[in-house]
């Protein structure tokens, strides 16, 4: 079975993005949340290079947590999302379903994005290797998908 954490890269680090870091006192990890300045002190670059920060891959939980539902397993797990999403590149100015496609053993997302019914018009809107639940909110985001309330 493949790891379910990695050890991040500096750069992935900006507000908002979530990791777990290793509490000394009691050797259990905790979910935390980047804030302003991480990264432009030692002591964050030793807790990386230290092991004492990871990331868990995206897997469907993650997915679940954002709305997404209706797994459908394969090769890969299909997840669906219905709803109004406003995008001017669509016939009519907005998608009403959308299917996230997540193989987790590549991290590998395919998002495709459908007008009125699930026979209509379908758009692959992104392809690509989405590795932790913090790229894909930026994505949904960018994509204008991400529920408000998330």
């Amino acid at each position: 079975m493949k790891n379910k954490y990695y050890t991040p890269e500096i750069e992935e680090f900006r507000v908002g993005f979530e990791y777990e870091a290793i509490n000394i006192d009691n050797a259990q990890w905790g979910i935390c949340k980047c804030t302003p300045g991480f990264g432009a002190f030692d002591d964050d670059k030793g807790d990386l290079e230290d092991g004492r920060i990871r990331v868990r891959y995206l897997d469907e939980e993650d997915i679940l947590s954002l709305r997404f539902k209706n797994p459908s397993y394969s090769v890969c797990t299909w997840y669906e999302l219905e709803g109004h999403f406003e995008d001017s590149f669509a016939s009519y100015g907005y998608w009403t379903k959308i299917r996230l496609v997540h193989c987790g053993l590549d991290n590998k997302i395919k998002i495709v994005a459908y007008e009125y019914s699930w026979d209509a018009v379908e758009t692959v809107i992104f392809a690509g290797a989405i590795k932790n639940i913090s790229e894909l909110k930026v994505l949904l985001k960018q994509l204008n998908l991400l529920p408000s309330s998330i």
